[in-house]
């Protein structure tokens, strides 16, 4: 194996720790807003046996996943589907998310620079996460390290939009330090909280 085929894997790792670890921080009575990405689609595998929950999501993967659990009310946009990580999107679901409210959102797939803020790197993209974040009250961005410190093509959001970051212990302890200080909790991801990944 090459060092990239390596680094990929890590990260994957990495996604999956961040996204099981998430999953504690919805409560029962919550509405979340969860976006397509492989930490929000482990995200949705830890909450099978939840109760009292409402899932609002543009990814297929996630509502396959939990589409037959009885204690979770799914709702879904309309539009295209596209994207490596297949998603409704475009004007329609767009707009969707601009008639709902939701507790909590947990967005993944973004870049995070103290200076650019939240960003993606597709003005299609960046439209569906400006309308989730401005569907929820908390926002919480899922993010290993290697997605600290990037500014992307489009920038979403300041940094201070953010209330709560999950990443992993690869972080740097000046990140760490600047992102705290401007008023954003971290929350070290670990892969103690699970059992085993989905």
């Amino acid at each position: 194996m090459d060092a990239s085929h390596d680094l990929s894997r890590e990260i994957e790792e990495l996604q999956g720790v961040i996204g099981w670890s998430a999953a504690r921080f919805v409560k029962p009575g919550d509405t979340i807003i969860v976006n397509a990405g492989l930490a929000t689609t482990v995200l949705a595998c830890a909450l099978h046996g939840r109760t009292d929950t409402t899932v609002i999501s543009n990814s297929l993967a996630v509502l396959v996943e939990l589409a037959e659990e009885p204690g979770i009310t799914l709702l879904s946009p309309g539009g295209q589907v596209r994207g490596a990580n297949p998603a409704l999107s475009g004007a329609v679901a767009v707009n969707a998310f601009k008639q709902w409210h939701a507790d909590k959102a947990f967005i993944t797939g973004l870049s995070l620079s103290l200076d650019f803020g939240l960003s993606c790197s597709s003005l299609g993209g960046a439209a569906m996460i400006e309308a989730m974040l401005g569907a929820a009250d908390e926002i919480t961005l899922l993010a290993d390290h290697t997605r600290i410190g990037i500014a992307s093509l489009v920038r979403i959001a300041p940094i201070e939009r953010v209330h709560r970051l999950i990443t992993d212990a690869g972080i740097s302890a000046h990140d760490r330090q600047a992102i705290t200080e401007r008023g954003v909790q971290i929350t070290i991801a670990d892969d103690r909280d699970h059992e085993t990944l989905c």
